[in-house]
């Protein structure tokens, strides 16, 4: 574990298991950007300009915020962007910045602040992808609670790595027909180590969408 970097931390929520998943497990939890994933802050009701006000109003009042309360947080993560400590995909540069946001969340036991972890080589890899003027990565040592591991692809976008998860395009039959995936009750994320996860990821390469399958390992910031 030593030699693993981390990408980034994430405010993810719980999302219930698609009927089409055939993991042994109720909820799915990942920092994918597609239907299976459910970071904060949602920048749709938050940040952008383009949508109804009823949308902040419903967003505010499912944060239970007042008014100025929501003022206060909307302003707070347009702040955090301005500043490039968090991309418009949900990815922030530190914990400390994550958990200003994640406070908000807090009394939602559904959300979870997560660092994604990976390889050197995939770390160098995802660097290399990005823009001059992208939020940076911080590279720091593995911290807090190991949850599992998951399988990510990214689509890199201006230093936005919207992640797809191997989930949704069910490439956990190929593994299951070849491997003994071991999967958490609670999150389905994978109990395997990682150097097995990173054999898996090897498996689908080539398969599903047109990305580069690679295993994360994720942790649980408890500070």
């Amino acid at each position: 574990m030593n030699d693993m970097l981390c990408l980034g931390w994430y405010i993810a929520g719980l999302v219930k298991k698609p009927e089409y998943c055939r993991l042994d497990t109720e909820y799915i939890l990942t920092a994918s950007t597609d239907a299976l994933g459910s970071l904060q802050p949602d920048l749709t009701k938050c940040f952008y300009s383009n949508y109804p006000k009823r949308v902040r109003k419903e967003y505010a009042d499912y944060l239970h915020l007042n008014p100025e309360e929501f003022t206060e947080f909307c302003n707070l993560t347009a702040n955090l962007i301005e500043n490039h400590v968090l991309t418009l995909d949900g990815r922030f540069s530190n914990p400390e910045d994550a958990r200003k946001i994640f406070r908000y969340f807090q009394d939602k036991p559904e959300f979870r602040l997560i660092g994604l972890y990976t390889s050197r080589e995939n770390i160098h890899i995802l660097e290399s992808a990005n823009s001059p003027d992208a939020v940076s990565l911080p590279c720091s040592a593995p911290e807090g609670v190991l949850l599992g591991h998951d399988i990510l692809g990214a689509w890199n976008e201006n230093g936005c790595f919207s992640f797809e998860c191997y989930l949704i395009n069910s490439l956990e039959n190929e593994l299951l027909r070849h491997f003994d995936l071991k999967v958490s009750p609670e999150t389905g994320l994978i109990q395997n180590s990682f150097t097995e996860t990173e054999r898996f990821a090897q498996k689908i390469q080539g398969m599903g969408e047109p990305v580069r399958w690679m295993a994360f390992a994720v942790y649980e910031d408890k500070n």
